[in-house]
């Protein structure tokens, strides 16, 4: 039995606000503005994708920022993870 790959996700990967310098991994088209822990939890269980909150940890290059991480199972590729879930937390934001 193949067991699940795992990624980490901050929420600074998914700032429209952060520049791609500063750490945001994907394209403006899949962000949102100050994306809180969550948030991104939960458009991740809206995908199915078993979503782990990590509270005390907090991303490297800007550990002063925002506490929080989420590990989710990776779909294809850790770029089409964050896409995914991009899209996902861009319909909850605008539901709100």
């Amino acid at each position: 039995m193949r067991e699940e790959k795992h990624i980490i996700i901050y929420p600074a990967y998914l700032n429209a606000k952060i520049s791609r310098k500063k750490g945001r991994r994907v394209s403006r088209k899949y962000t949102v503005k100050n994306p809180a822990v969550d948030e991104i939890a939960r458009a991740a269980r809206k995908l199915r994708l078993n979503p782990v909150v990590e509270t005390s940890k907090s991303y490297p290059r800007n550990w002063f920022y925002e506490k929080g991480r989420i590990k989710v199972v990776k779909v294809k590729s850790k770029l089409n993870t964050l896409k995914m879930i991009g899209a996902a937390l861009k319909k909850i934001k605008e539901g709100d």
